[in-house]
């Protein structure tokens, strides 16, 4: 196997640490060692809720308007980190992935909105991940 840099185009709602640390409640993964930091759960909590990783992560995450539209100005900013997300369909040449946020948003609450607050923001999180991990 070859190690070398290799290119990332992708959809997904990203988490951040207060999705982890509620999901990590949910369950029962939080002990008082990860209270402010909750990086020490990170893996459990995607594994369990089975999202998608992405380690050795150098680049963005867009927010995506409800449009579909990238909004530049809003953007989470890698360097050599862990991107956790729940991967979503990617849209092709010929035809859109979705119809809307909402068929997004619904498609997440199902398969992980038992894990996250009922006022987790779905359109808030959504995002195109773009960038380069090294392996």
């Amino acid at each position: 196997m070859s190690m070398r840099d290799y290119a990332v185009d992708d959809y997904g709602v990203v988490l951040d640490d207060e999705a982890f640390k509620y999901a990590a409640q949910v369950l029962n993964q939080l002990d008082e060692l990860c209270e402010d930091d909750c990086y020490d759960i990170r893996d459990e909590v995607a594994e369990a809720l089975n999202l998608d990783m992405i380690g050795n992560f150098c680049g963005e995450a867009f927010r995506v308007k409800e449009n579909g539209n990238c909004d530049y100005s809003d953007a989470l900013t890698y360097n050599d980190d862990c991107v956790y997300f729940y991967g979503l369909r990617s849209p092709t040449l010929l035809k859109a992935a979705y119809k809307s946020v909402d068929e997004i948003a619904a498609e997440c609450r199902a398969a992980i909105g038992k894990y996250l607050p009922q006022t987790f923001d779905y359109a808030k999180h959504i995002r195109h991940i773009v960038g380069t991990y090294y392996g």
